[in-house]
């Protein structure tokens, strides 16, 4: 089992009995493999850390109430914090690139890649759900409801409306979702053609 944060990876399977990082020349080569990572990028963590503040705030009324007291700029501000999205995605794909750099070489170093992932962001995403659930009348239909569950409810480039079925802004995980997904493949493609 993995425990994972934007940076690196740490699995069971690399750790003693007692919970520590077994020594280096203890712990299976694939795993090695894996949990090699790079020096940390603090000051692009710092930006994204500001970015996920911006669009948090964003989503609360917080802005109105700005424009409401006549405070202009303030609110004015805070309503485009949508705009840092698309900052967001792209410093975290920055990252990932940076972080898994060589490390995705197998099939079972993207299945272990994915199994982080899926760990970092599924119950999360699914405690959302629940939470939005209350009342339960705005749950969707169950082909949507499904797709909403699976993460793949922004996927349809011919229903966009879809995305924002059940928690409107579950959307952006789901597309995070699908950048997870092809990562992998993308990641050792442009390793190979560099």
């Amino acid at each position: 089992r993995c425990l994972s944060d934007w940076s690196s990876d740490v699995c069971s399977s690399d750790l003693s009995a007692s919970g520590v990082p077994e020594a280096e020349g203890e712990a299976p080569l694939a795993a090695q493999v894996l949990t090699r990572h790079r020096s940390p990028l603090n000051a692009l963590t710092g930006v994204r850390f500001f970015a996920a503040s911006y669009i948090v705030i964003f989503h609360t009324r917080l802005s109105q109430a700005l424009l409401g007291k006549g405070q202009h700029l303030a609110g004015v501000f805070l309503s485009n914090g949508y705009l840092a999205v698309t900052l967001f995605f792209m410093l975290s794909g920055f990252i990932l690139s940076y972080n898994y750099r060589g490390q995705i070489e197998t099939p079972t170093h993207a299945f272990r890649f994915w199994e982080a992932r899926f760990a970092r962001l599924w119950p999360a995403y699914v405690f959302s759900l629940i939470c939005s659930s209350i009342p339960p009348s705005d749950i969707p239909r169950w082909p949507l409801a499904l797709a909403t569950i699976c993460m793949v409810q922004a996927w349809d480039p011919f229903n966009p409306n879809y995305a924002g079925a059940w928690n409107f802004v579950c959307w952006s995980l789901s597309v995070e979702a699908f950048f997870y997904l092809v990562f992998p493949f993308l990641q050792t493609l442009l390793e190979r053609l560099r």
